[in-house]
């Protein structure tokens, strides 16, 4: 940070990993980051600024700020699981003034990651609400990384949850999903 008024969270979560894998049993080839909301802004943060620190990404309902959209430099190929609600209403999946919309993201990571395969999968209605979730997965990236892009169907401003009392509803368990993900890659990629 230039200014003792900026919040320089990005450094300090640099330190705190630097300080847990110290300190503590923590594999420093295996530490990931998923955030909701400003939280998903975060991740996109970090992918951009600690790449070298944190092995995947999950950003759930958030977007890459404009200046950072123009300004990233993360220092390999990153694999990524984002998960949004088609009709989020707090961060719209087209972005906004000062974020980058979901489709031009997805091509930013699609293009830095050199991803030539695409595919998409299509979810079921798991909850019997007469919606859906699909993920477009990109794939054939270099060191082995996908980008898994999640939408979900009718779905606002929340943590996919199958629990509709915490405001979720979901097709998908958000946890687990990105889990999942996020477990198969470690700083080098794709986990043999």
């Amino acid at each position: 940070c230039n200014t003792s008024d900026d919040v320089c969270d990005v450094a300090f979560i640099s330190e705190l990993i630097d300080a847990l894998v110290s300190d503590y049993y923590v594999d420093p080839n295996r530490v990931y980051a998923s955030g909701f909301s400003n939280g998903g802004f975060m991740i996109y943060s970090l992918a951009c600024y600690l790449s070298d620190k944190v092995a995947a990404f999950g950003p759930v309902a958030g977007l890459m700020y404009t200046e950072e959209y123009d300004n990233c430099t993360p220092q390999r190929p990153l694999p990524i699981i984002h998960i949004h609600g088609e009709i989020d209403s707090s961060i719209p999946i087209g972005g906004g003034a000062y974020s980058v919309g979901f489709n031009s993201v997805l091509a930013y990571w699609n293009n830095y990651n050199q991803c030539n395969e695409s595919t998409t999968i299509n979810g079921d209605d798991n909850n019997g609400d007469g919606y859906g979730w699909y993920s477009d997965v990109s794939s054939g990236c270099q060191q082995g990384v996908s980008i898994n892009y999640t939408y979900l169907e009718n779905f606002d401003h929340y943590w996919p949850s199958s629990n509709a009392d915490k405001g979720g509803g979901s097709d998908i368990n958000g946890a687990t999903f990105i889990w999942d993900f996020l477990s198969k890659y470690d700083i080098n990629g794709l986990r043999n």
